[in-house]
């Protein structure tokens, strides 16, 4: 059993789209986020199969989208999307392989694949006029906040390498970069 945190860079891709009615351009960038959580795991020899629990917060500066909308009698509304902050709960099963197990340390490398949910959508709308809100009613919300399963999950291939170094029998120390790439989507993306 294990407990971990870490850093991530993440590259955040934004398809070309309509969204409200309003062609949107592709949208590519790289953001930094962290994450946490707790692993699990049952070894067989130089095998081990692992699972746990990931949470993971991403925060990236969304399409720089501005709408305006209204009437000259009843006002208009402006608003500009900002900023998108993503929750996301990670259950992973991993396979690894010790290539070296040498008195306290090992060097292994991992393969597997990752559920992932959003289970916290928070979405930065800055907001002028007195009209409801088109931009809020149209983004979905997280899982845990009442939205879809579908519409907020998608699949992860996982790729890592790492070493660890035993300070006790039952105490280790390990740094484990990891490379996740998005292999199936429950919708159209995410």
């Amino acid at each position: 059993v294990g407990l971990f945190g870490g850093l991530e860079y993440n590259r955040i891709i934004t398809p070309p789209d309509y969204f409200l009615d309003v062609e949107t351009n592709e949208f590519d960038r790289y953001e930094l986020g962290y994450s946490g959580g707790l692993s699990a795991a049952i070894g067989l020899g130089a095998w081990e199969v692992q699972s746990g629990f990931i949470l993971t917060a991403k925060k990236y500066p969304s399409l720089n989208l501005l709408l305006r909308h209204g009437n000259s009698r009843d006002g208009y509304t402006v608003e500009q999307f900002k900023d998108v902050q993503l929750n996301i709960l990670q259950i992973p099963l991993n396979l690894r392989y010790n290539f070296l197990r040498q008195d306290r340390w090992r060097l292994y490398a991992t393969a597997g694949a990752s559920v992932n949910v959003a289970t916290h959508a928070n979405y930065l709308i800055d907001k002028e006029g007195s009209r409801r809100s088109l931009l809020s009613e149209r983004i979905e919300s997280g899982w845990l906040e009442g939205g879809d399963f579908r519409e907020n999950s998608f699949l992860t291939g996982n790729l890592g390498i790492g070493l660890e170094r035993f300070v006790t029998g039952r105490w280790s120390f390990f740094a484990q970069p990891t490379y996740q790439h998005t292999i199936y989507s429950f919708n159209r993306g995410f």
